[in-house]
């Protein structure tokens, strides 16, 4: 498995849990955000990215699930609305 199929991985994982219309510029701005941690992550230590130095990015971006979760609309028992 390549190193950035590490990624490619993460990213559909979280593309589950996203709205349908939105999933692709979501996964888009996602892998954008991951690409440049890593970059500065090369940068500040001189080294080219491995697969160690991109699983502490994935994991410090967050848990799959609760990334799609933070891209949901929250969810009420009572509307905003009737309350």
């Amino acid at each position: 498995m390549s190193d950035y199929e590490l990624i490619d991985r993460y990213i559909a994982e979280v593309g589950k849990g996203l709205p349908r219309k939105t999933r692709l510029d979501i996964e888009a701005e996602i892998l954008t955000a991951i690409e440049d941690m890593l970059r500065e992550r090369c940068e500040k230590t001189g080294k080219p990215a491995d697969e160690a130095m991109i699983v502490d990015v994935l994991k410090e971006y967050g848990a799959p699930h609760k990334v799609a979760a933070s891209y949901q609309p929250e969810r009420y028992i009572i509307g905003p609305r009737l309350f």
